[in-house]
């Protein structure tokens, strides 16, 4: 346990978190801080991404999410599908920015589109993606 996690957790009525060094387990300011509604998080690894998705499915007060997840280069369907679960289900997000420079960030695309068209509540959108996949987008927005 870092000391950050021992002060954040009791911290009451933190509203604002912003955390620029991944740190684990993140869950923990989900759990100790029921008021938290902003959320600014660095994540290095794609289980830790897949884990903070499937903990917003059920969360109702975060409003304003940013992700940087630079650090992973590759997106699997285990991730893409958690992201779809956490925008179908969470009924509180209004504000969504992932900052990434995964080679296949088509893949994330789709399981966000599918996951917005469920989803009534998010009010912006902010996807950063590399240079290198903008032909791969208009390829898969042609096709869909």
């Amino acid at each position: 346990s870092t000391g950050l996690e021992n002060v954040v957790g009791n911290i009451t009525n933190l509203k604002s978190l912003s955390l620029y060094k991944p740190l684990m387990p993140f869950v923990i300011y989900l759990d100790s801080n029921p008021f938290l509604q902003h959320l600014d998080i660095v994540l290095e690894r794609e289980g830790s991404l897949n884990e903070l998705f499937n903990i917003l499915s059920s969360n109702r007060t975060v409003i304003a999410l940013r992700i940087n997840c630079e650090d992973i280069y590759l997106f699997h369907d285990e991730v893409g599908k958690s992201l779809q679960l956490m925008l179908s289900s969470n009924k509180s997000l209004q504000c969504l920015e992932i900052i990434s420079r995964a080679s296949n960030c088509t893949l994330l695309i789709k399981y966000l589109t599918t996951g917005l068209r469920r989803n009534n509540t998010l009010q912006e959108l902010n996807v950063n993606i590399p240079i290198s996949e903008i032909i791969n987008l208009k390829k898969f927005f042609e096709a869909t």
